[in-house]
Parts: structure tokens; C-alpha cells; sequence
């Protein structure tokens, strides 16, 4: 499937529907959409600078594009792949295929998606045009507003790749189901497994078979448990810490965050726009403090 660029310069429209992998730019508003595999269409950008490197990137030396939901073989550089397993869209920068739709550099962290709420939602809610600056700004203050939505609710409201690591496989105390006892991953529920990985008695680094465990989500849980019939691993390594390890992807597209879950973002992001010390100085000195309103609202979705 070849990837398509689409342009207006009319300010504020946006097509009803865009194919998987095709692109959508908005010069009048400076933003960059995608069409997923649900026929949705998701914001990629709106930092023009950022917009424009990408653009560049995707308009030069581009020879191919791959649909799927697993990575294309014999890549070469500027290959394009929408991985249908995140529906994010990546790129072979020549020994690894890396996001090429990440707008606020969040790869580091393992980042695959957007914040739930965009610049343009934030200056709506508190009624304001800002400046290139200002919304430097604003992308800093959701960000961390975000963050603190997510520790506090224990789940992710981006898409996001996590790895955890453990000693040894899962035990239960009951030794006849001690080898069928469930990974319990953090981040709320689980979208997919990347990879089980573990150190054998011969220090060999051993992948497990995706045929050989299942995940189940239940209770804002992600349960990883070995497949009807089998168990897990017997030779992994002892005495050692850090054995096992467990990648997965968890969190969700900005289009499944609950409305109530937005609006505390938006609240705290806000509070840090408006207040951009710790302290407020005026008859006294009043320290700032978490939003009770944003906790409130957050407060049905903490994993318990």
C-alpha cells in the first residue's frame, strides 16, 4: 500500500475519514493526522517545526510502505511500516524501526502515543490564544499533567511499551499450580505481548514461545498466564536477580480516554499554566497543592 500525503490550507477543516496509513496535513492549522486501521483519524502533530521535519523525512527517498501487524523483512532506509498491533506508524532508519510519529519526544520513555488532550483543547478550556512560546509551554504542562493522572490512577492513558522484570517465573504456594500462576503486569490492561524473555541454567538469554502463554484482562488487570496445557519454564536460572523479563504494550489511543479523565488533565494542566510557581504570595503565602476536583475525578479508574 502506498502511503498518501493530503494537504488544505483552509483553516480548522479535517476529512471524515482517511485510509490506513494515509496522511492528512493542515497547513492554516499546522497539524499532521493519520487514518488507523478503524477508519478513526488521529492527530500526529501540531509543532510546526516538528511537522515539518517529518514531512520531509516522508517525501524524500520514501520507496515503500507496509500495512501489517508484523515488522516487513528486508527493509532499507526510509521504509515506512503502520504497525497494526499499536496502529502507529514507524520508520527503518537503517538497523531498527523506530516511531516516526511521536510529536512530543517521548520515545525515550517508551512512548508510543499522543497525550489524550492537544494544545488546541487546552487554550479552549481556559480561553486563551496563545503564542509559540505559550504552547511550548501548554505541551509541557499536559505532559506532566498526564504523568500525574497516570501514577495516580496506576494505568496509562497513552499508548505506551513497558518492561518489567522478575526473578523467576510466577509461583503460587499450592506446589500442583505453582507452574500455572499468572505474570500480574503494572499499567492497568494490556493491548498485546511484545516478547517473554528469561536467562537459562546456562545463562543463555531464551525467548518463550507466544504460542505458550495467554493474556487475560480482567479487574483493570493485564494476567499473563501460560497457554491451556502448558507451563511455564522449568530451567530458568537461580540465585540470579532479574531473570525473567516482560515486554508489553498497555494504554490507550486518545480517542478511548474517559471524558472525566481529559477534564482532570485539563484541570491540572491548567492550575500549572496559570500558576507557574509553588507558592501563591499575596496576604499570605498559600502552598499549590494536587487539585481535589482532578483526584476526584480520576478517582474510579485507580487499579486496584
Amino acid at each position: 500500500m502506498a502511503l498518501q500525503i493530503n494537504r488544505s490550507d483552509v483553516a480548522g477543516y479535517l476529512p471524515t475519514s482517511l485510509l490506513t496509513g494515509e496522511l492528512f496535513y493542515n497547513s492554516a492549522d499546522d497539524k499532521l493526522f493519520i487514518g488507523n486501521p478503524d477508519s478513526t483519524i488521529s492527530l500526529i502533530s501540531d509543532n510546526p517545526a516538528d511537522i515539518e521535519s517529518r514531512l520531509a523525512v516522508l517525501e524524500v527517498g520514501l520507496t515503500s510502505t507496509v500495512v501489517s501487524a508484523t515488522a516487513p523483512s528486508s527493509p532499507i532506509v526510509g521504509d515506512l511500516w503502520l504497525d497494526t498491533t499499536i496502529q502507529q506508524l514507524k520508520v527503518w532508519d537503517g538497523s531498527t524501526w523506530s516511531l516516526a510519529n511521536d510529536p512530543y519526544g517521548l520515545l525515550d520513555t517508551g512512548s508510543f502515543g499522543l497525550t489524550p488532550v492537544t494544545t488546541d483543547e487546552f487554550f479552549q478550556h481556559i480561553r486563551f490564544t496563545p503564542d509559540a512560546a505559550e504552547t511550548t509551554e501548554a505541551e509541557r504542562f499536559l505532559q506532566s499533567a498526564t504523568l500525574w493522572a497516570e501514577q495516580y490512577t496506576g494505568q496509562y492513558f497513552r499508548l505506551i511499551g513497558l518492561e518489567e522484570y522478575f526473578d523467576c517465573f510466577p509461583q503460587q504456594t499450592n506446589y500442583l499450580e505453582r507452574a500455572k500462576a499468572p505474570f500480574v503486569c503494572k499499567g492497568g490492561l494490556i493491548n498485546s505481548i511484545s516478547s517473554i524473555e528469561y536467562y537459562n541454567n546456562d545463562a543463555v538469554l531464551t525467548t518463550v514461545d507466544a504460542s505458550s502463554y495467554r493474556l487475560i484482562n480482567k479487574n483493570n488487570k493485564g494476567y499473563v498466564y501460560p497457554a491451556i496445557g502448558n507451563d511455564w519454564p522449568t530451567d530458568v536460572v537461580t540465585g540470579e536477580a532479574n531473570v525473567v523479563k516482560i515486554q508489553y504494550v498497555t494504554g490507550v489511543l486518545p480517542a478511548g480516554v474517559p471524558a472525566s479523565v481529559k477534564s482532570a488533565i485539563l484541570l491540572i494542566a491548567s492550575s500549572l499554566f496559570e500558576n507557574r510557581e509553588n507558592e501563591v504570595v499575596g496576604t499570605g503565602i498559600t502552598m499549590l497543592k494536587p487539585l481535589v476536583a482532578a483526584k476526584d475525578l480520576l478517582h474510579p479508574y485507580k487499579v486496584r
